[in-house]
């Protein structure tokens, strides 16, 4: 019976150099690194940046002014005002720098349960940017859901419009029941940017619960 012969054929001479040295080479079965695409690291590099920055800006530090939310029940519309969310000092910072600033307010308004889920009331989403002109000195403000925009040259009334909601007209008190108890929480979007969101920044843009507030709806006023 012939030897049964499973190492692979190979030509003994081309495993040598001509000095009678093995290549460095030869054995090493490391896989060689491969370079990424330029569009694929660039992709990852703005995911990286876009997770760090919503991190930065959606949580104020601990110095700035605590959030508050006080809830007005009229004989038509639940009203709201809250604020500061963020950091004023930092955003007056940012601007004069000549950031741009995106704050989206993103309400939802719950019925209370005691022995199950709560029900989903109504949800309004609040969008206001600054864009910040150095050469003007001047910041443009726009309010994206009402779609009224203005100037001004004073830092601090583009600081204010970012960071508070004054008499905001929030739900028609008609979509409530009376003598039932209501949650209004507010999750906070802050970016440092005038431009809407790529379909990729969307993903990490979780934005952070900031505000909770309950109320009980009266019964007969």
């Amino acid at each position: 019976m012939g030897r049964l012969n499973i190492l692979p054929k190979v030509r003994l001479t081309s495993m040598f150099c001509a000095n009678g040295d093995i290549p460095a080479d030869v054995g090493d079965d490391t896989p060689k690194s491969r370079a990424f695409p330029s569009g694929y690291r660039r992709v990852c590099s703005n995911f990286f940046l876009a997770m760090v920055a919503c991190f930065l800006l959606a949580i104020p530090p601990s110095s700035a002014q605590e959030a508050a939310m006080r809830l007005d029940v009229g004989k038509q519309v639940i009203r709201c005002e809250a604020g500061p969310v963020g950091d004023p000092r930092k955003l007056e910072k940012m601007l004069r720098q000549g950031a741009s600033i995106t704050v989206t307010w993103e309400f939802t308004i719950a019925r209370v349960h005691r022995y199950w889920l709560n029900d989903d009331a109504g949800k309004v989403v609040v969008t206001r940017v600054v864009s910040s002109d150095l050469i003007s000195r001047r910041w443009r403000l726009r309010d994206e859901t009402a779609g009224v925009a203005t100037d001004t040259s004073d830092p601090n009334r583009a600081v204010r419009f970012l960071s508070y909601l004054d008499s905001f007209p929030l739900i028609d008190r008609a979509l409530l029941e009376p003598g039932a108890t209501y949650e209004v929480s507010v999750k906070l979007h802050l970016r440092d940017s005038d431009q809407p969101l790529a379909w990729w920044q969307r993903w990490v843009d979780f934005g952070k619960t900031v505000l909770t507030r309950r109320f009980t709806l009266p019964v007969g006023k």
